[in-house]
């Protein structure tokens, strides 16, 4: 039996098509319940992009067999991961996803304010995102 490099952060997970599809379905629904709240409340509507986002790459990870720990630093881990595992992403759509993180936290335990470009730009890197997630786990399991 092979075995897999060992992460501490990390842990193996059976992969479960019916859990991953339920992520995905759940990464869907935030990203909706953002740009219905974008008009109403950006700040919350950015929480929920940047939230939709973690979704799907959690998604990808248990489609790899692989789960983070939760731990301090645990959405850094998700984000590097879905870095090194989604072919077609580009650099730049990281570099928002971790822009994301930070500024979600800064609005989740300070007072950031997003403001309406910031927030445009969250959205539809939110949905790109998503849609990447959805087409690399479909090819990785259509063949199995």
């Amino acid at each position: 039996m092979k075995q897999r490099k060992t992460n501490a952060r990390v842990r193996p997970q059976r992969v479960d098509a019916k859990q991953i599809r339920a992520f995905v379905e759940n990464a869907a629904k935030k990203l909706e319940a953002a740009r219905t709240t974008s008009s109403i409340a950006a700040d919350a509507a950015y929480e929920l992009a940047y939230g939709a986002m973690v979704k799907a790459a959690l998604a990808l990870m248990l489609s790899h067999g692989q789960r983070p720990r939760a731990l301090p630093g645990h959405h850094e881990l998700i984000i590097q991961f879905a870095e090194q595992n989604l072919p077609n992403a580009s650099v730049g759509m990281f570099a928002m996803f971790d822009r994301m993180r930070r500024k979600r936290s800064e609005v989740f335990y300070d007072i950031g304010i997003v403001g309406e470009v910031e927030l445009d730009s969250a959205l539809a890197t939110a949905k790109e995102f998503l849609s990447l997630v959805q087409a690399e786990i479909n090819r990785r399991h259509s063949s199995t």
